[in-house]
Formats: structure tokens, C-alpha cells, sequence
């Protein structure tokens, strides 16, 4: 599959959308179909790794704050080819440092 860059205007837009309260779905509407199809892949990804720690006939309504902080670890811990093989949460905590 290939992922479409986000320029820095779709950046600039896409926060101004955030602020202005808009939900992501909203937000990918107004992308089009590249963002829709790119963000319909990351939430099928990201499933697919809740589902290693909770398969599908377990349920999600008994879920806790540890359970909350497991997926948390599982999913910002991991180191991504796509990311340089950082984690997304060096890469945020990066951001997060140069904004400030």
C-alpha cells in the first residue's frame, strides 16, 4: 500500500479543523478519498494489535486503567521502520520538546 505525504497547508488545515472542534471523521471527509482510504488502514493495523492482547471473543466492557495503560505501552512503545524505528512516543515527546 502506498501512504500519501500530508503537506504542511494539509497540516496547518488539518489543526485549524481540530481547534474548530471537528471530529476526524469529519476531518477525513474533507481529505478525500487518499486520507479516507490511509486512515481506514491505520485503525484496521491498530485493531489487528488490540486484538493480539484481546482476541476477539473476549470483551471490551471489562477493560481497566491497567488494561488502558497495557494497549498504551503495546502501541506508543514499539519501534516503526516508518518512524526510523522510533517509537511513536519518542517522536510525540520530540514534538511535544521542539513546540515548547
Amino acid at each position: 500500500m502506498s501512504y500519501t505525504r500530508v503537506t504542511n497547508e494539509e497540516r496547518r488545515l488539518i489543526c485549524d479543523w481540530l481547534q474548530d472542534g471537528k471530529c476526524s471523521r469529519e476531518i477525513a471527509r474533507l481529505l478525500k478519498s487518499a486520507a479516507s482510504a490511509v486512515m481506514r488502514e491505520v485503525v484496521r493495523n491498530t485493531g489487528g494489535l488490540i486484538r493480539r492482547l484481546y482476541p476477539k471473543n473476549e470483551s471490551f466492557a471489562a477493560i481497566g486503567e491497567a488494561d488502558l495503560r497495557r494497549i498504551d505501552m503495546f502501541l506508543n512503545d514499539r519501534p516503526l521502520k516508518c518512524l526510523g524505528w522510533k517509537t511513536p512516543r519518542e517522536v510525540m515527546d520530540a514534538f511535544l520538546a521542539a513546540a515548547a
